[in-house]
């Protein structure tokens, strides 16, 4: 598939992938960082260097400035940057005031005060050109406001010009510009520009801007996914230096697993191309597996048959490949249980054959899944994982049983799982209200038993039954008093009873002034066309 065919599929969502300092040359394709990257990230506070040079009151100014800066108060914290350029324009340096002029434009960027926070930071470009720091983050931020405003044309020029300036190039922010210049050549069906500069950003900002850095390289794994061009992806990722390096070939491996799960969702292909998505997907897998060595080598085929089982529940319908797959799970995770030496070992092996489990029940096939479930060695949680098999296929009078049988396990905590479950059974599913509450009555632990309690009462129909435990609840414990009374508000609202609702409210607003339930009751109020004021009141409407 060529490049331009690729980019007419949707451009994804990118993917947030954390990547272990060890294989950070992976962003870079084997290739030495170029002489002038900056390994600094860049943040809107001003570095302590620079901080250590303004004077006591200019601190105070900047104090005032950025504590609302970081409470989100951009319009308090742009009038506080104002009031500094105002009070210090003679006596700060040339660095503080470009640092200023810029946070005050950036303060009103924030706010979305974008024609403000333009002018703002053309001033800074104007008059402090010198500061580099601060002259390319107005330049940044200012084809940001441009392009929310909708000037595609200048906004993008912005981002031209900086990742075209010597002084700006380096800055962590062009890594932003790159990256939307990127996604402009892409929306253009120019994808080999795209590409160029999605790989720049991979090259150049892989420290200085890792985010950046990230949803670009994820970028470029998606178009070489998209192609099928496994050989390139290996080439730009891999490189001489990490042929044989194999936890760079597991990360590499698994970055390209995480982006494929998107890539090959059959909704990117619609219902008219499922031949050609089931090509490509098998081809992913293909590849895949063949990366398996690299596990091995490091001892991590976990990972390995943990990603491969994931794409083949949600990417590949294909059962034989599943079948072959859980074969060679089943068998490893049953050797490592086996040669377990310690309870720790053991453990981790029953959680893999639990995790298998669960997968099977995501294909539907119940019945392999039972099987596994028989394989854990672990009595109760084997009948555990066997009830969860027939809850996934609403077999509840089975299910019910097996947990009944759990519940007389002596070991306390899966027979009182069983236990807990068989009531929320007897709630959720099978409507045996009565048995429900009882079973809780006996499980006895407050407020979480009292409130499936009361919900309980509320599906039977018994709202007063339900309203007289939730009165326990606000009672009994404060924490949750606020949740409690609000709670009766909405019954009582769902009921018809107006009038009770109202008093449930206001005593709300009375009581519990600090609550989110407060804000709530107030809503519920003005619904009714009761003027609270934001006060708390008592009496009639």
């Amino acid at each position: 598939m060529s490049v331009c065919k690729a980019a007419s599929r949707p451009f994804f969502a990118m993917l947030y992938i954390v990547v272990s300092a060890s294989v950070c040359c992976s962003l870079r394709g084997g290739e030495e960082p170029k002489k002038r990257v900056r390994a600094t990230q860049w943040a809107w506070v001003l570095p302590g260097d620079r901080y250590k040079t303004l004077s006591m009151f200019e601190r105070a100014q900047y104090d005032k400035a950025a504590t609302f800066l970081k409470s989100n108060d951009f319009r308090a914290a742009a009038a506080e940057f104002e009031k500094f350029k105002v009070q210090f324009q003679d006596s700060a340096t040339t660095s503080t005031l470009a640092y200023v002029n810029f946070m005050y434009g950036y303060c009103l960027y924030q706010a979305k005060d974008r024609n403000a926070a333009i002018k703002a930071f053309t001033e800074v470009l104007d008059y402090f050109k010198n500061e580099a720091d601060d002259a390319a983050a107005s330049l940044f931020f200012k084809g940001l406001a441009l392009l929310d405003n909708g000037d595609t044309r200048k906004g993008l020029q912005c981002m031209q010009q900086m990742v075209e300036d010597p002084d700006h190039r380096y800055h962590p922010l062009a890594a932003g510009a790159l990256r939307r210049l990127a996604e402009n050549y892409w929306k253009q069906k120019q994808a080999d520009l795209a590409v160029k500069y999605w790989k720049q950003v991979c090259a150049d900002f892989w420290q200085a801007n890792p985010e950046e850095a990230k949803e670009a390289r994820n970028a470029v794994t998606n178009v070489y996914l998209q192609q099928g061009d496994y050989a390139g992806y290996e080439g730009w990722l891999i490189g001489d230096a990490n042929r044989e390096n194999a936890q760079h070939r597991r990360w590499v491996a698994v970055q390209a697993q995480e982006v494929a799960m998107w890539v090959f969702d059959a909704n990117n292909y619609g219902p008219l191309k499922r031949d050609a998505h089931l090509k490509d997907a098998r081809a992913f897998l293909a590849w895949f597996k063949a990366q398996k060595p690299w596990f091995e080598k490091g001892n991590d085929v976990w990972t390995f048959y943990d990603r491969g089982i994931n794409f083949l529940t949600q990417r590949l319908p294909d059962k034989k490949e599943r079948n072959d797959m859980v074969a060679e799970v089943s068998a490893f995770v049953r050797a490592a249980r086996d040669n377990a030496k310690d309870d720790n070992a053991r453990n981790d092996a029953h959680n893999k054959l639990a995790w298998l489990v669960d997968r099977l029940c995501e294909m539907g096939d119940f019945t392999q899944a039972q099987l596994c479930a028989d394989t854990i060695a672990d009595p109760p949680y084997a009948a555990y994982k066997g009830y969860e098999v027939l809850a996934r296929r609403q077999k509840w009078t089975e299910g019910v049983a097996k947990l009944q049988e759990i519940e007389k396990s002596p070991n306390q905590y899966w027979a009182g799982r069983a236990k807990e479950e068989r009531a929320r059974v007897y709630r959720e599913c099978t409507g045996e209200y009565e048995k429900a509450i009882k079973l809780y009555q006996e499980i006895d632990k407050p407020p979480g038993t009292l409130w499936s309690i009361q919900d309980a009462y509320k599906r039977w129909g018994k709202v007063k039954e339900a309203l007289t435990t939730l009165t326990e609840i606000e009672n009994s414990f404060p924490d949750q008093a606020a949740a409690a009374a609000w709670r009766k508000v909405q019954y009582l609202e769902e009921a018809g009873d107006k009038t009770a609702a109202i008093s449930g409210c206001r005593r709300i607003l009375k009581l519990y002034k600090g609550a989110g339930e407060s804000s709530a009751a107030h809503q519920l109020l003005e619904k009714y066309g009761i003027k609270t004021g934001g006060g708390v009141f008592e009496g009639g409407e």
